[in-house]
């Protein structure tokens, strides 16, 4: 008969290590040995399960019924299975509010000669590290789900240090300057066409322009000007052909706005102290 006695001092309540002993269903999750695990009965004094072990080329089956109390003790009684022995006990002593005392205890033998040589040294290496595994289990289980705290409040928020502000920088978000209307290229308009209506905000405008008038229109209207008060309006100059009448005749043409020249023949000019005719 071959006997397993394991001690161990663990960070977790009693109540927590008894629940991952007591699972059995999860037993395929961490035991790499446990192919399977199925639950046969359960209630508050009684666990009884069936166990496949499948290891370096070992493979077998046995079931157990365990009585249990928890979180401080839980036995183990073979039902069936290749042993002529199997019996143990875990026991669980609290220490403080988060941790206990694990203490395990195995005894087992198998049945035949031939299952003791060839499933002897396997088994023994399980009932080694069975303790060892199951704490690993509990790190795995209520390390990396912790229980989330509840607030009293919200979470006040994280103010930023100041930072200075240097010389010359203005504060607040720098000034949105407006983007500069787009006008599109200029488009002639035919005289007489009313003008297109002002489009709305935000929207791209060609600017209007306007036909000038006909040649024929320009010359007739008269071109009116202005003349300031207390100056004689300026006379039109002759016309070309009353220029050329009067070179015609052999006399230099006279502009006929310019002083008439005196008459020399029928009033010649008197010499000195002579007196004029009647």
């Amino acid at each position: 008969m071959i006997e397993v006695r394991k001690s161990l001092l663990v960070p977790y309540s009693a109540e927590r290590m008894f629940d991952l002993i007591e699972r059995a269903e999860d037993y395929p999750a961490f035991l790499p040995w446990c192919s399977n695990a199925t639950i046969l009965e359960r209630h508050d004094e009684v666990v009884a399960a069936a166990i496949t072990v499948d290891y370096h080329g070992v493979k077998f089956h046995f079931t157990t019924r365990n009585p249990k109390r928890r979180p401080d003790w839980l036995a183990i009684r073979l039902e069936s299975g290749p042993f002529r022995r199997f019996e143990g006990e875990w026991h669980l002593a609290p220490l403080g509010d988060e941790g206990c005392r694990i203490r395990f205890d195995l005894h087992y033998e198998f049945a035949s000669t031939l299952m003791r040589t060839l499933a002897g040294p396997v088994f023994g290496r399980i009932a080694d590290t069975l303790v060892d595994a199951f704490v690993s289990r509990a790190e795995q289980v209520y390390v990396a789900a912790p229980v989330p705290s509840i607030s009293a409040g919200p979470t006040p928020a994280t103010s930023r240090p100041t930072q200075p502000t240097p010389l010359g920088l203005a504060f607040g978000p720098p000034p949105v300057t407006a983007a500069p209307e787009r006008r599109g290229p200029a488009v002639a308009v035919p005289a007489g066409a009313a003008p297109a209506t002002p489009p709305s905000a935000g929207t791209t405008t060609a600017p209007v322009v306007t036909a000038a008038p006909a040649a024929a229109a320009v010359a007739a209207a008269p071109s009116a000007t202005t003349t300031p008060a207390g100056i004689a309006p300026a006379t039109a100059s002759p016309a070309p052909s009353s220029v050329a009448a009067a070179a015609h005749d052999g006399h230099p043409a006279t502009p006929t706005n310019a002083p008439a020249a005196p008459d020399r023949e029928t009033n010649p000019p008197l010499p000195e102290g002579a007196m004029p005719h009647g």
